[in-house]
């Protein structure tokens, strides 16, 4: 099954991701399977089931954290796009409860938590992914940082393959605004945390100080 994977997403045809900017601006193209797939995630991030306090404290000596954190959540959001499409090219690029072959380090959480039920993503989605939060990062103290992000992706990755040439702009466009939209939703939170405990150390110091 894997290998089968890896076949089908070194198939033609290429997406160009300039090719895609204008999903995010077009209000008019609101098909009902997309639709249903944007409010399934909007309720998974609104809810924090993308939140990872409850596994974040194990250690994981042999593989970055971050890069098993990315993996993770590629493979959730793989198994919610495999839930939602009809599409059997689609399913069968997404969903696969397959370890990868090549011994990935960062799968080694999903391996942890899986028990055989979680979804490990596609290795050339969890690339993908990977570069969208690399350019993320690198965005991430700019106040226009979801376009910045998209702007360096079209600029650094011009082309991915993807098997189903019928949903491949609609698939990428959601998963890199959903994706950028969790980023964003869970970054604001850390930050915000960080200053009600800068705030509450400094109202605790100003009970010392004397007037």
């Amino acid at each position: 099954m894997a290998t089968v994977l890896s076949i089908l997403w070194t198939l033609d045809p290429f997406i160009r991701l300039s090719d895609i900017t204008s999903i995010y601006h077009n209000d008019k193209k609101s098909p009902t399977a997309l639709e249903n797939l944007k409010n399934k995630l909007d309720t998974l991030i609104d809810d924090g089931t993308w939140e990872f306090t409850d596994i974040i404290e194990h250690d994981y000596a042999h593989a970055q954290v971050i890069d098993c954190l990315k993996y993770y959540i590629t493979g959730y959001l793989c198994f919610q796009i495999g839930k939602k499409t009809q599409c059997v090219t689609c399913k069968q690029a997404f969903v696969t409860h397959l370890p990868p072959t090549n011994n990935v380090n960062a799968a080694e959480l999903t391996n942890l938590k899986s028990k055989g039920k979680l979804t490990h993503p596609n290795i050339i989605f969890f690339k993908f992914i990977s570069a969208v939060e690399d350019c993320f990062m690198k965005n991430i103290k700019s106040p226009d940082v979801y376009n910045k992000t998209v702007d360096d992706l079209i600029e650094h990755f011009q082309r991915f393959n993807f098997p189903c040439p019928k949903h491949k702009y609609e698939i990428f466009a959601y998963a890199i605004k959903y994706y950028l939209s969790m980023r964003m939703k869970q970054w604001s939170r850390t930050v915000n945390r960080e200053i009600v405990k800068t705030n509450t150390k400094k109202k605790k110091l100003a009970k010392f100080c004397t007037t």
